[in-house]
């Protein structure tokens, strides 16, 4: 006899139909995944090429700051300063501030460029809260390299 007219036939029909959804789920998420795989894998060296240029700036900030200011700042306590105070805060401005924040961008893309997530997105956002630092270095640099040059 045909199973059809049974409750057996509507039972094995839902679980065709359940099995038959969750393999369409599968695909989808696997599609998914391919898709990011690829992402990633274009995205992967734009991360590196963003760490890379971080690392160069940090490093050329923290050469001005221990060969240029530091020895300066030092200069100061000497008997005959070759700057003052006020002419060191208007050609350094906030670059310590600046190296800071640097750092911990760079911390952060460095751990993003490592793990399999790749989201420099969010990186980037908590980044730009702290663009006022930015602004206010490039507001006053005309100052500061006026400064410079009267030097």
């Amino acid at each position: 006899p045909d199973a059809k007219g049974t409750g057996q036939y509507s039972m094995i029909q839902a679980q065709v139909e359940g099995m038959m959804k969750r393999g369409k789920e599968l695909k989808a998420r696997e599609e998914e995944l391919e898709s990011k795989a690829e992402r990633d894998k274009k995205k992967r060296p734009v991360v590196r090429e963003l760490v890379e240029t971080e690392k160069g700036y940090n490093a050329n900030v923290k050469d001005m700051l221990l060969h240029y200011l530091k020895p300066l700042q030092e200069n100061l306590l000497s008997l005959s300063p070759v700057v003052t105070s006020s002419d060191l805060d208007t050609i350094f401005q906030n670059v310590e501030d600046l190296m800071g924040h640097s750092d911990a961008l760079l911390q952060e893309l460095s751990q993003d460029e490592v793990s399999s997530e790749l989201r420099v997105g969010p990186v980037l956002e908590r980044s730009m809260r702290h663009v006022g630092v930015y602004r206010q270095y490039v507001t006053r640099l005309d100052g500061g390299m006026s400064k410079l040059k009267e030097l």
